[in-house]
């Protein structure tokens, strides 16, 4: 059985060390992996046309091209000069949301996603006007989602999730679960910890949509992988956490390194050190469900 057809041993590393341990001692299989790609039979569009096709099931683009596109638009929104006139009345849009108090009508979005209950503390109207602001900073228009609260919420394996996004007929469903979230301190006068968690998981499960609305089916087997964790999330999800962390001025965890690990046992093969170097994963990012037992 060769190395691309089997699952790998063993449990799933607990820390990024470990997991460098594991591969230390082997050769770098970037070359080997480029060389023995084989070509996609479906034909890719350029990936630049996907600023044209905003918010439509297109999903004929390469998905390394892709993350190579949303990058682009990540990197835009984190420097003032580069950002765009819809991306600088998005992210007044997102501030005005995280102010305690009442500013425009905006409602304190921020402080009521950190309460308990996220389904009794924010409707899905005021999740998806969320969802539509950081669309236009980060994902440059071009999602169509649509958000939904859930209670319990697992996977097919029964594993508690934080959120999920599921591929629809006309768009994409994010599910969010309503009281699990990560024991993530609060930043007095700022954000509360819970909100920060959900933060994480919604820009988490918005970078699937945009992978799941865009990325050819055949490409992404390999490029995005079992669970699509793999190598164009998460490019792209290391530089989503740290412009979202630079422009909210707190901490954002995406989960990158703790959802590689819940994939473990059907991934086909090891990363490379360059790989790791590339996704900048932290130890101090292995996120632990919580639930919370206050009352708000």
């Amino acid at each position: 059985m060769d190395a691309t057809s089997r699952t790998l041993p063993g449990p799933a590393p607990r820390t990024v060390h470990e997991l460098r341990e594991r591969i230390s001692s082997k050769r770098c299989t970037c070359e080997d992996i480029s060389k023995n790609a084989k070509p996609c039979k479906h034909p890719h569009k350029k990936v630049f046309e996907v600023c044209n096709n905003k918010a439509r099931i297109d999903r004929s683009y390469d998905a390394v091209e892709l993350a190579d596109q949303v990058i682009y638009f990540i990197e835009s929104a984190g420097v003032e000069e580069s950002r765009d006139q819809v991306q600088r009345i998005a992210l007044q849009e997102l501030k005005d949301m995280a102010r305690f108090g009442w500013i425009d009508g905006k409602r304190e979005v921020f402080r009521r996603l950190g309460w308990k209950n996220g389904k009794n503390s924010v409707s899905p109207y005021d999740m998806e006007m969320l969802i539509e602001c950081l669309n236009e900073l980060f994902f440059g228009s071009t999602l169509g989602v649509l958000f939904k609260w859930v209670e319990g919420l697992r996977d097919s394996d029964g594993r508690e999730l934080y959120g999920c996004c599921s591929f629809m007929e006309d768009h994409i469903l994010i599910r969010m679960d309503a009281t699990f979230f990560d024991n993530i301190p609060n930043i007095p006068g700022k954000y509360y910890g819970r909100a920060l968690s959900r933060l994480g998981t919604l820009l988490h499960e918005m970078l699937h949509a945009f992978f799941q609305q865009y990325a050819c089916v055949d490409c992404a087997r390999v490029k995005l992988g079992f669970g699509g964790h793999g190598l164009a999330w998460q490019m792209a999800g290391n530089k989503l956490e740290k412009v979202a962390s630079q422009l909210f001025n707190a901490p954002i965890d995406l989960s990158r390194f703790n959802s590689y690990r819940c994939d473990w046992q059907h991934l086909q093969e090891l990363p490379c050190g360059h790989w790791l170097d590339a996704w900048d994963w932290k130890e101090d990012l292995l996120r632990e469900r919580v639930e919370d037992t206050e009352t708000k």
